[in-house]
């Protein structure tokens, strides 16, 4: 379920972020992890060695969350503009 969840959100919040900001990073990032998670989850060998099937999920879900704080930055880019 979390494999699901984490699918959803992090590809809407990085295609929103990427209409934003139009850097790939963050989306690169994000496709990375979910593909590592999916590995985990989808693999059988790995999915029933515990430390191999730990590792893999931390991670897929490190690479998710770098990738949430990347688009974070990129959407909130200060500019002679910003009031702040």
């Amino acid at each position: 379920g979390f494999v699901v969840f984490a699918s959803c959100v992090g590809v809407f919040s990085m295609v929103w972020g990427y209409r934003r900001h139009g850097a790939v990073r963050a989306l690169g990032l994000v496709l990375t992890g979910l593909g590592v998670l999916w590995l985990g989850i989808l693999y059988a060998p790995l999915h029933h060695a515990l430390i191999p099937h730990a590792l893999t999920m931390t991670l897929g879900g490190t690479l998710v969350g770098l990738a949430h704080l990347a688009n974070l930055r990129l959407v909130h880019v200060h500019n002679a503009s910003c009031a702040h």
